[in-house]
């Protein structure tokens, strides 16, 4: 019956790839070439005091929590920080303190040109992060509260995303 549903013609080859021989293969859904994604940088963490840019997107409960970064010399990228929601806990909260804790160490630890944060349920902490680090003079660096919910300029945003993937 497997094989029958592999080779039938209906069946999408990746879905066939990723349900039946647990394998990932490129997917036309996927908005990004992984392949390609996995050989820029090498997920390498640069060196303290590069310059890098980051991204927070948050939620409050029953989701996940990320903060990423991207060293702007090499596009390398990596997970500063990640709070996911425990399988066996139905009431949890993303712990404030501990996001904080990252946000400010990844700030110490290199030169931050920007954080592009999506805002909702975390605006004040947000706020309160750009107020505490970023009220430089020549406004060099910048917390830029960054709407996801935009559907054009996310949409162009993915869109050059991809496209510096494939330019490397």
């Amino acid at each position: 019956r497997l094989v029958e549903e592999i080779l039938d013609p209906d069946t999408d080859p990746a879905d066939a790839f990723a349900y039946y021989l647990n394998i990932s293969p490129a997917n036309s859904d996927w908005a990004f070439d992984r392949e390609r994604w996995n050989l820029l940088g090498d997920g390498e963490v640069p060196e303290p005091g590069e310059l890098i840019v980051a991204g927070f997107d948050g939620a409050r409960h029953d989701d996940a929590t990320a903060l990423v970064a991207v060293s702007v010399e090499t596009g390398a990228a990596w997970t500063v920080g990640l709070w996911e929601r425990p399988d066996n806990l139905e009431d949890w909260e993303v712990p404030e303190h501990e996001v904080t804790a990252a946000v400010e160490e990844m700030l110490d630890r290199w030169s931050v040109w920007r954080v592009y944060c999506d805002p909702p349920y975390w605006s004040d902490t947000i706020s309160a992060w750009e107020a505490r680090r970023f009220k430089t003079p020549d406004r060099k660096q910048a917390i830029v509260h960054w709407w996801t919910n935009r559907w054009r300029p996310v949409g162009m945003a993915g869109r050059e995303l991809a496209t510096a993937i494939r330019s490397g």
